[in-house]
This record gives C-alpha cells, sequence and structure tokens, in this order.
C-alpha cells in the first residue's frame, strides 16, 4: 500500500465543514440555520442494534438540496462502488481507515480528509483495532440510490 499524504484538519474539522455545506453551498436565498456537531457530540453507542452489526453504516446529520452531511460506521469494509452522480468528501474521526481509490491506496487518520469525485471507483477499509467513524458529505445531496458496484478484476486492488 502507497501512503498518500492527505490533508490535516483542526479539532473542529467537521464543524466547519458541515456548517459550510449546511448554509454556504446552499444557492440562493436563505441558507437555513447552522448546524453543528461537536466532537463530544459524536458517540459510537448512539448507533442501533442493527447499525451495530453492520459492516458498515450510515446516518444522515443534515440536508439541503445542496448537500447531504452524514457519520459513517464502518466496522470492516465496504464493497468497490462509484457514485456517478454525487461528489464525496471524507473526514476521518476516529479509527484507522485505508481508503482504497481506483489508481492508489490512502491511509486515513482522524482528522485527514479526502475528496472523491463522482464516477471514481472505491471502497473504505477499516484497519484499526475498533470501529472506523468519518464525516461524510455528498454533493449534490444523497439519495441513497446512486451506488453502482465496481468488480474489481485484479487480486492486489480487492482486499
Amino acid at each position: 500500500m502507497s501512503r498518500t499524504k492527505p490533508a490535516r484538519c483542526s479539532a473542529m474539522y467537521f464543524v466547519v465543514a458541515l456548517a459550510f455545506f449546511s448554509g454556504a453551498a446552499h444557492a440562493g436565498g436563505d441558507p437555513g440555520p447552522t448546524v453543528t456537531v461537536a466532537p463530544d457530540d459524536v458517540r459510537l453507542d448512539d448507533w442501533s442494534a442493527a447499525q451495530l452489526a453492520a459492516p458498515i453504516a450510515l446516518r444522515e446529520l443534515h440536508r439541503t438540496e445542496a448537500a447531504s452531511a452524514h457519520l459513517i460506521r464502518l466496522a470492516t469494509r465496504e464493497s468497490p462502488h462509484a457514485h456517478d452522480r454525487h461528489d464525496l468528501t471524507v473526514v476521518a474521526i476516529r479509527g484507522d481507515t485505508v481508503l482504497h481509490l481506483a489508481d492508489r491506496d490512502v491511509a486515513l487518520r482522524p482528522g485527514d480528509s479526502a475528496f472523491i469525485p463522482r464516477g471514481v471507483f472505491h471502497w473504505a477499509e477499516n484497519v484499526g483495532a475498533g470501529p472506523a467513524l468519518a464525516f461524510v458529505v455528498f454533493s449534490p445531496a444523497f439519495d441513497g440510490k446512486d451506488r453502482r458496484p465496481i468488480d474489481v478484476i485484479s487480486p492486489a486492488r480487492d482486499r
């Protein structure tokens, strides 16, 4: 695995990102209230039993027409896929994760971020001892349907 150095964010990285995507990214008119999520507001025990048992769980935090913000809990790994109509910004909150992209692997630790343009195939793999947690923004707002499975041909790419 090659290590690509991702961007580092401050302790309030996802508060700023959520405020931006919930307000400033709204095109025209009143952007609505600013929504913030402080680090102490993110608790793994807030997940349902079904979410805790799943390899990956997604919880929506906020939504506008322009973007939606989510928490993702990754227990193991997700399968390779692409989002054809959504760009994706990921900020690691807890745990150690490898983000597998079409052409490289990126190690993400708390505070690291990554941008995945629409159409780029990817999958995340938890390589830490406990569940990983990430703050994720889809643009435009995620509808839950834009997830195209990808068959990874090379065994070296499919871990």
